[in-house]
């Protein structure tokens, strides 16, 4: 008896999933439109985070496609999804990323190509360098063997001739350190704020903050880097450090790189440094 209700239970799901027949999105990416001040900008996302008639349907990792059950016209969004801190199983909407938001009519059994596109939130707050100009926004650190070496004409992220920061610790050169100026208007707490960046190096180097507070300050390593030959981008989240310093009166976010014995030459290439909060 329990074998044929099992069959016969079987038969009718088929029935009914024959009845509803998905459409297929499919999305290879999400474009970027860089529209603060004329400069340039890169994105890194990588991930599909997508709604219908505002309920969640999934988490993608692009390029992608995957089965939509609908019907009549519905509303889409899309959010932009980042690897937070560059790590694959630390996954996010960005934040400061416009959601794609657009209408259209259900066609059942279908392939739809959908290409999205975002941009910058109006209203948020930007500290940023590109290292086009003379000088740059960093203070080197008393205890640095080296400066930026500023600009730097060299083969860019954009793959043409371009300008960026550039540090070369040469023996007998050990150590590098630059910060920020003091940034005092940060967003109360609970409020993202991030660290964008494009980089290339052969060394690790570590990306921190020293957070000042009116009898003390306090030096905190967020993030070590590892070295990619390639130029790459990450979103490193400041968020929680801003969190732990309640009371701080400011901050500064570092970039360090002590040149391992073992290397001749410890080298790293910055570019499109921007810390965003709203």
């Amino acid at each position: 008896m329990k074998y044929w209700i099992f069959i016969l239970f079987v038969f009718v799901a088929c029935q009914k999933d024959e009845v509803a027949i998905p459409t297929y999105f499919q999305i290879n990416e999400i474009g970027f439109n860089d529209n603060i001040n004329g400069e340039a900008s890169t994105s890194k996302i990588s991930d599909v985070w997508f709604y219908v008639n505002d309920q969640k349907q999934g988490i993608y990792e692009m390029p992608c496609t995957f089965p939509v059950i609908s019907d009549g016209t519905i509303n889409l969004k899309i959010f932009s999804g980042i690897k937070v801190n560059g790590i694959s199983a630390s996954r996010d909407i960005y934040p400061f990323y416009e959601t794609f938001d657009t209408t259209l009519n259900f066609i059942s059994d279908s392939i739809l190509l959908l290409v999205p596109t975002t941009k910058y939130k109006q209203n948020l707050n930007f500290y940023s360098e590109d290292f086009e100009g003379l000088g740059n926004n960093f203070d080197i650190s008393i205890n640095s063997d080296t400066n930026f070496i500023s600009p730097f004409p060299t083969d860019s992220v954009y793959g043409e001739l371009s300008k960026v920061g550039k540090v070369i610790l040469q023996e007998p050169l050990l150590n590098f350190e630059a910060t920020t100026f003091e940034i005092d208007d940060f967003p109360s707490a609970g409020s993202p704020v991030y660290l964008e960046l494009d980089y290339k190096n052969n060394s690790i180097f570590i990306i921190g903050a020293y957070v000042n507070f009116s009898q003390s300050v306090i030096k905190k390593s967020i993030i070590a880097i590892n070295p990619s030959e390639d130029w790459n981008k990450i979103y490193v989240n400041l968020t929680p450090t801003i969190n732990e310093s309640i009371g701080a009166q400011s901050l500064k976010v570092f970039i360090s790189m002590l040149r391992p014995e073992s290397m001749n030459s410890a080298n790293l290439s910055i570019d499109n440094f921007k810390i965003i909060y709203q």
